[in-house]
C-alpha cells in the first residue's frame, strides 16, 4: 500500500494537535463521565406559615320577622334588614426560629358602580384602617363598617342622576411582614378580600376573606458527584475519532523532508506571482527575436511593465488571432490558438514551463 507523503513539519504539528485533543477528551471523559461533577440542590432549612383573614358579623335592624333569634341564616342576607357590618382583621405568622419580626397592615373599602354589570361608571375608596405597624407574630384589628350609610349614599346618587347601577363593596386587607429566618431575610405580603354586593335585594358575601401561605427558607447544599451521561458519550465518540486520526497518520502516512528548491520556488510564486510572465511551452528559445507567452494576462503584464502598446493582427480566422508587444527588436507574442491548451489535461503543479521575470 502506497503511503501518503506529508512534510515532517505538517505531520508533526498534526500529531501534536491530535495528542493534545485526545488528552483533553480523556480528561473530560474521566472528570465528567466517570467521576462526575458536584450538583447543588436547594433544600429547606426552615418552614414558616402566614395567614390573613377578614371575619365579619352582620348587625340587623330591629324587626320581629327577621332577626337571629327566630330565624336561621344561610349564605345570603336580605339587604333591607342589614344595619352595619362588624369586621375583624386577623394576621398570624408562625415560625420556630424567626427573629426581628415586624410589619404593617392596612385596609380599604372600595365602592364600584357598573352599568350592565360590565361598564365601570364610578368608584370611591375609603381608608377604613390606616397603615399600622406591628412587631409580633400576630395582629388583630376590629372596626364597624357603616353599610347602611353606603347604601343610602348610593340611593341618593341614583335618585339625583336617574341612573341605576350595580354597586359592590370590596374590602381589601393587606399585610406586609419581614423577618430573619435561619439567617436569611424574608419579606412577605398577604392580602385578603371581602366582596359585598350592596344594591341588590339579597346580599351574598364573596371574595377571598382567608389567605394562607406555607413557605420555606432554602439553602444550597452540595450533593454527591453525579456523572453526566451525555458528557460520557460525547467524550467517547470524540476520543474514538481522534484515535482513528492518529492511527491514520502513523500507519498510512510518512514524513518527508521538503525540497529546499521547491520550497524556495513556492515562496517566489507566493510573493511575486503577479509579476511573473509565463512562457508558452512551445516557445523556441533559440529564436531570440520572438518570445511566446502563455496567456493574454502575461502579455498584458509585459506591456504594463514596458509601457508599450499591444498590437493585434487582422486574421480572418479567430483561432489564429495574435497579439504583439514590440520592444527593441524583440517581439512578445500571444496566439489565441494557445487556448487549445486549456482543453487538454495538464499538471498544474508542473515546473516544466519556463518563466521569466521582468525587472524594473
Amino acid at each position: 500500500m502506497t503511503m501518503k507523503e506529508i512534510s515532517n513539519k505538517k505531520r508533526t504539528l498534526a500529531v501534536v494537535i491530535l495528542l493534545v485533543l485526545s488528552a483533553a477528551s480523556m480528561s473530560a471523559l474521566v472528570v465528567f463521565g466517570i467521576i462526575g461533577i458536584q450538583v447543588s440542590k436547594s433544600v429547606p432549612t426552615a418552614a414558616y406559615d402566614m395567614k390573613s383573614e377578614i371575619q365579619y358579623i352582620l348587625n340587623f335592624i330591629e324587626d320581629p320577622l327577621y332577626n337571629e333569634n327566630n330565624m336561621e341564616f344561610g349564605e345570603g342576607y336580605i339587604t333591607k334588614y342589614i344595619n352595619n357590618l362588624d369586621l375583624t382583621f386577623l394576621y398570624g405568622f408562625n415560625c420556630d426560629n424567626a427573629t426581628d419580626i415586624n410589619g404593617n397592615y392596612s385596609a380599604t373599602a372600595l365602592l364600584e358602580a357598573t352599568y350592565n354589570d360590565k361598564d365601570l361608571i364610578w368608584k370611591k375608596e375609603y381608608q377604613i384602617v390606616p397603615q399600622t405597624e406591628f412587631k409580633s407574630v400576630q395582629a388583630t384589628k376590629s372596626i364597624s363598617l357603616p353599610l347602611s350609610e353606603y347604601i343610602n349614599f348610593i340611593k341618593t346618587l341614583q335618585q339625583n342622576t336617574g341612573v341605576t347601577t350595580s354597586v359592590k363593596l370590596t374590602v381589601n386587607y393587606l399585610v406586609n411582614t419581614s423577618a430573619v429566618i435561619a439567617g436569611e431575610p424574608v419579606n412577605e405580603s398577604s392580602e385578603s378580600t371581602l366582596i359585598i354586593p350592596i344594591t341588590g335585594d339579597v346580599m351574598v358575601m364573596g371574595g377571598n376573606p382567608v389567605s394562607e401561605q406555607s413557605k420555606a427558607v432554602e439553602s444550597a447544599v452540595l450533593r454527591e458527584l453525579v456523572p453526566k451521561r451525555q458528557s460520557l458519550i460525547a467524550s467517547i465518540v470524540l476520543l474514538v475519532l481522534l484515535t482513528s486520526a492518529l492511527l491514520y497518520l502513523f500507519t498510512l502516512t510518512k514524513g518527508v523532508e521538503s525540497n529546499p528548491i521547491q520550497r524556495e520556488l513556492n515562496n517566489i510564486f507566493k510573493k511575486y506571482n503577479s509579476r511573473i510572465v509565463e512562457l508558452h511551452h512551445d516557445n523556441h528559445t533559440a529564436d531570440s527575436e520572438t518570445i511566446c507567452v502563455k496567456s493574454f494576462r502575461d502579455l498584458l503584464l509585459i506591456a504594463d511593465e514596458m509601457k508599450k502598446p499591444i498590437f493585434k493582427n487582422n486574421s480572418e480566422d479567430y483561432i489564429d488571432t495574435e497579439f504583439y508587444v514590440f520592444d527593441e527588436g524583440k517581439t512578445y507574442l500571444f496566439n489565441t490558438g494557445f487556448f487549445n491548451d486549456l482543453l487538454g489535461k495538464k499538471d498544474e503543479n508542473s515546473l516544466g514551463d519556463m518563466k521569466i521575470s521582468l525587472q524594473d
